[in-house]
């Protein structure tokens, strides 16, 4: 007797080929009344030693060293086969989106991952100077290479580093210094250094040659910034109190998601001793709609066309923002300077609240 599913069976040598669903037995068949009479088939126990010995492609295999094999299920019809490819196609989509959520996480996270910083706030570290540019008869900028090419400063912005030195008599000497570079400067930090006759770490600075190195330890200071923190800032700024205005102002230049304007008004005796001109003239150029600039000479030239003298109240008013919650001015200079500016602030109503010096 046969149950056959409509492909129907075939015999070979005397026995009943079962194709696709077909199930052939005798009507001597132990199986054969349940099978007729609508019962499930009895579970047969497994053979241990059939188990053990099976025939598979024309050898026997012991149970150790039997080779993996794989079967479909049977389809018996065309709406099993789509049934089927649908099945699959829901796993193998399954296990797309699976993986792309894996990998995008897997980048999400070396992305988000913050380069560790090169510096110590406890110990002095040391900084080998790969460059020595002169840009001034006073003035040079000095390149340090950090750990590795990839490496970075780790220096908040608006934060300072203390560097150590020798006086002309030998005695050690530490004095902050703001970098102009950003940790998106990789494997460097660069110093733009002014140096006096009788400064004592110009001295040490003076002496430096291209394979020394700095001892360098921070950061160091109070001020704090987060993007958008204020809709504007005022900077107020004499000879070399540029370094920390410029890194703040780049910094939130070069930020797509920080919308801050920056006015900067930039003091010195001389044309000469502007420092990082070209650069400021560049951010002032690269974002006219957020960088302003206003040059004041003690002794300009003949053919200068910005502020002469002293920083004024009168200065301060036309290009700084107006007092408000939502802005603050920044001051770093001289200290004759500084304090001036602060009476100057004070009395064109700037609370507390709204300075900061360096």
């Amino acid at each position: 007797h046969v149950l056959t599913t409509p492909s129907g069976p075939s015999r070979v040598g005397g026995n009943w080929k079962v194709t696709r669903g077909e199930v052939a037995v005798s009507s001597s068949s132990p199986v054969y009344l349940p099978l007729a009479s609508g019962h499930p088939l009895p579970r047969i126990p497994p053979n241990p030693a059939a188990r053990d010995k099976e025939e598979v492609g024309g050898r026997r295999w012991s149970s150790r060293e039997r080779p993996t094999t794989f079967s479909a299920p049977p389809i018996s019809t065309p709406m099993a086969a789509m049934e089927c490819l649908q099945a699959h196609s829901v796993q193998i989509l399954g296990i797309a989106v699976a993986v792309a959520a894996i990998g995008a996480g897997a980048a999400y996270l070396y992305l988000s991952k913050k380069p560790k910083g090169s510096l110590d706030p406890e110990n002095f570290r040391e900084f080998k100077l790969v460059e020595r540019k002169q840009l001034s008869h006073n003035v040079a900028e000095f390149r340090f290479a950090l750990p590795t090419p990839t490496s970075v400063l780790g220096l908040p912005i608006g934060k300072h580093i203390s560097c150590r030195g020798k006086d002309s008599v030998g005695d050690e000497v530490i004095k902050p210094y703001t970098p102009t570079t950003l940790d998106s400067d990789l494997g460097y930090f660069e110093l733009v250094i002014k140096m006096y006759p009788q400064g004592r770490m110009s001295h040490h600075f003076r002496e430096m040659r291209v394979g020394d190195y700095l001892s360098v330890k921070g950061p160091k200071g109070r001020f704090t910034y987060k993007p958008g923190q204020v809709r504007a800032f005022g900077m107020l700024a004499g000879g070399s109190g540029i370094t920390p205005m410029f890194q703040v102002a780049r910094a939130i230049l070069e930020n797509p998601n920080d919308s801050t304007k920056v006015h900067l008004i930039y003091a010195n005796v001389t044309f000469e001793d502007i420092l990082l001109k070209e650069e400021l003239d560049g951010l002032a150029s690269n974002y006219p709609g957020r960088f302003k600039v206003y040059y004041v000479l003690n002794q300009p030239p003949e053919d200068w066309n910005g502020g002469v003298g002293f920083v004024s109240k009168e200065i301060i008013q036309t290009h700084c923002p107006a007092p408000a919650d939502d802005i603050k001015i920044l001051r770093c200079g001289p200290p004759p300077m500084n304090k001036a500016m602060a009476a100057h602030l004070d009395d064109l109503s700037y609370t507390k609240e709204m300075q900061f010096q360096f």
